[in-house]
């Protein structure tokens, strides 16, 4: 099991958004997270921006969600990240540099091509596509009966 995870925005919207295309992944690979007793950060950057969209004051999910406020260690492995691919989204970097800087296991995303053309072949990370039922990332058979 991995030792820590995080939802980019892409991902916290699909979990939250029952119409979203991607909502059984998404709920499943979190179901499948906390089960595991994994902890489960999101960025308080991605709940900002998915709050702009969905109300976020009174969600129960927060209850099992680890919040990462940016701080300083954040900036700067955002910074570099800035610096090897200037003229992308500023928001995914700060993110991205968050994940990085704490040292997560893996980062759950929508999909996996986007995040790779921004952080490279082999992020310091496990990517756990949405496009990938959460069963088929983690190698998990049908039921035993």
């Amino acid at each position: 099991m991995l030792a820590s995870a995080a939802l980019d925005s892409g991902a916290l919207r699909a979990v939250l958004d029952g119409r979203h295309p991607q909502h059984a992944t998404a709920q499943g690979y979190l179901r499948h997270l906390l089960e595991g007793g994994v902890p489960v950060y999101v960025s308080a950057l991605s709940l900002a921006e998915v709050g702009a969209q969905h109300p976020i004051d009174r969600l129960p999910l927060l209850a099992h969600l680890r919040l990462l406020a940016f701080n300083h260690r954040d900036a700067l492995a955002a910074a570099e990240l800035l610096r090897q691919q200037p003229g992308l989204a500023p928001l995914e970097l700060l993110v991205l540099g968050q994940v990085v800087a704490h040292e997560l296991a893996a980062l759950l995303t929508p999909t996996a091509a986007a995040l790779e053309a921004i952080v490279g072949a082999k992020p310091p990370f496990r990517v756990l596509s949405l496009e990938v039922p959460h069963a088929a990332a983690f190698g998990l058979t049908g039921s035993l009966f």
